[in-house]
């Protein structure tokens, strides 16, 4: 009997194993692709990409995984001109390594959907596996349980566990296999085995050779260092690398450790861009729409309406400059205003004109700002730098040429800006502060000459850091967050020069005079992360001082015109709160 059948069905072409044909043919494909719900179907992803269900089983049959890609992207079709879909690729690796003696599902078959000569859809069948966790989730579990009284033996369970981790990847290596999308989101772990058993899966990107290069092995190595250093600390780490290569000695662990957090690094920092660049296409969460003159990058919980009817909003404030109306260049508009279709949520409106020969040949050969800042609040929201919440990106073109872009975003509720903060919270005719006021005044320049550390250590330049694109929350219990604003003059470069890093330490150097020349030092120590200022900082400040100079002198008259000649005659300021 031949071991697999070919059928067609429901416009797919398919390749079953022959002892389970007839129920995949009868049973399990029409469930899986009729799209209606059933009590025998339980569903574990729906995606926009991706959809994926588990039949229960019948008669003598056993439960099975199906997994359905949609060809949505007409890059992804043509793809297939010159590689396997990749049902068809993962039904013929999972294939040689069940064979192999792997821990994978077997595979039971696959079918592809074709319209002119490319495929437009396809489908995976596997033998269902029991019940699982992935390996991050029972990670996260095993190490929560290491507070209570029996810690001693689950630490050990979990040294033991990573060791069966570096095995199985040492098992596949030496079968000849690599797997390019290893990470704890593709290995399952079977908790009701003792010990838990470890399962590979989505397949589709393996590949196999004969003698594997230590290209492949590092690469591997380096994907699953990069998902596990979020939950596991280094000497954890090392169990992984010992369970892998049992003969090394400690040192030798030690050195592997050390090349392969460099490399996950660079697959951290690769990842994020990548990330970043789902905001303009259409995705899971993201979607692009071409409308008449205009295209629109939206997530998919805005409403579109909402979107038009905010920009018509916009338009109405920015001609007659009434309330909302914030502020107006001559590359921006910026205008406030709730939302016309919510629950009385505010958002900003930021309008980037493409004027002048200069502005449409930045915006022809280069990224526009609009949708500069589109990208990077997405990367910095990655991240995990506050700033404010990206909502849409608006481009309006006409004869087919850029020529307005609006971005919306939602407001930073309670915030100020950096300067205002300052005058509000410690500025005082007299000069003096209470005891309280001087100590919550120290732990805000710590917590900002931490902020703006972090900052750069993530690799993060803001081109115009002055206090006006800072804004400031007080979040209670005396601690506060700081939020980058104007994203559109954000860079992430490789690394943040030391020139780069003085110009950001100067443009900060223009705070209202309420900061003195104490808190300035204690601010320049904590960013450096010194004691004591030496010869070479002493330097450094020599030159902020001289770039910042003018930024200084404006400074010192803003709050002289505060103070005025005394106390009684001294003007109010302003308080300006949020992006205004």
């Amino acid at each position: 009997m031949e071991r697999y059948v070919c059928f067609g069905l429901l416009g797919y072409r398919w390749t079953a194993r022959t002892e389970f044909a007839h129920a995949i043919k009868e049973r399990v494909i029409p469930l899986a692709l009729s799209g209606e719900t059933s009590p025998e179907v339980r569903v574990i992803k729906h995606k926009l990409l991706r959809d994926s269900f588990i039949i229960s089983s019948r008669d003598s049959s056993p439960d099975m995984f199906v997994k359905v890609h949609k060809y949505e992207r007409p890059a992804e079709r043509l793809k297939t001109l010159f590689r396997a879909s990749k049902a068809k690729a993962e039904w013929r690796m999972s294939g040689q390594m069940f064979d192999t003696g792997l821990p994978v599902a077997e595979p039971l078959a696959f079918g592809e959907r074709s319209s002119g000569g490319v495929v437009t859809g396809c489908a995976l069948i596997q033998r269902a596996l029991p019940e699982c966790d992935t390996l991050s989730g029972y990670i996260v579990k095993e190490l929560s349980r290491l507070t209570n009284k029996e810690s001693v033996l689950v630490s050990e369970a979990i040294d033991a566990f990573l060791g069966s981790l570096g095995r199985l990847i040492r098992q596949m290596h030496s079968a000849g296999f690599w797997h390019p999308d290893l990470h704890t989101g593709n290995i399952l772990v079977e908790t009701g085995t003792a010990p838990p058993k470890l399962w590979l899966v989505d397949l589709h990107s393996a590949g196999h050779a004969s003698d594997l290069s230590s290209r492949r092995r590092i690469a591997d190595l380096a994907k699953m260092i990069f998902s596990l250093d979020g939950f596991l600390d280094q000497s954890q780490l090392r169990k992984v690398l010992t369970g892998y290569c049992p003969e090394a000695s400690a040192a030798k662990i030690g050195e592997m450790l050390a090349r392969l957090l460099v490399a996950a690094a660079s697959l951290r920092r690769r990842r994020q861009k990548s990330r970043a660049m789902r905001c303009l296409k259409t995705s899971g969460r993201f979607v692009v729409e071409e409308r008449m003159n205009s295209r629109i990058y939206r997530r998919r919980d805005v409403d579109e309406a909402m979107i038009l009817d905010a920009i018509n909003c916009h338009r109405q404030i920015t001609a007659s400059k009434g309330p909302g109306f914030i502020k107006e260049t001559k590359k921006s508009m910026l205008t406030a205003f709730s939302l016309p279709r919510g629950a009385g949520e505010s958002i900003y409106v930021k309008q980037f004109a493409n004027r002048g020969i200069i502005r449409f040949l930045e915006n022809t050969f280069y990224i526009h700002r609009g949708r500069r800042a589109w990208k990077a609040s997405h990367l910095l929201r990655i991240l995990d730098v506050p700033c404010a919440e990206p909502i849409a990106l608006v481009e309006e073109r006409k004869l087919g040429l850029l020529h307005t872009s609006y971005l919306l975003m939602k407001e930073i509720s309670d915030a100020a800006r950096l300067d205002v903060f300052l005058q509000r919270s410690y500025f005082r005719i007299s000069g003096r502060l209470a005891h309280q006021e001087i100590l919550r005044k120290r732990s805000f320049v710590r917590a900002g000459a931490h902020a703006l550390r972090e900052f750069h250590a993530k690799r993060i330049y803001q081109k115009d850091l002055s206090p006006k694109n800072v804004l400031v929350r007080n979040d209670g219990d005396g601690k506060v967050r700081f939020y980058c604003v104007d994203s559109d003059s954000v860079e992430f470069p490789w690394r943040v020069s030391f020139r780069r890093r003085i110009k950001n330490l100067a443009q900060l150097n223009g705070l209202p005079t309420c900061i003195t020349t104490t808190d300035r030092l204690r601010f320049y120590k904590e960013y450096f992360g010194v004691q004591n200022i030496t010869l070479r900082h002493r330097l450094f400040l020599s030159i902020i001082r001289l770039i910042s100079g003018r930024r200084v002198a404006i400074s010192r008259r803003i709050d002289e015109a505060l103070r005025g000649p005394d106390p009684e005659e001294s003007e109010a300021y302003e308080d300006i709160t949020s992006l205004q």
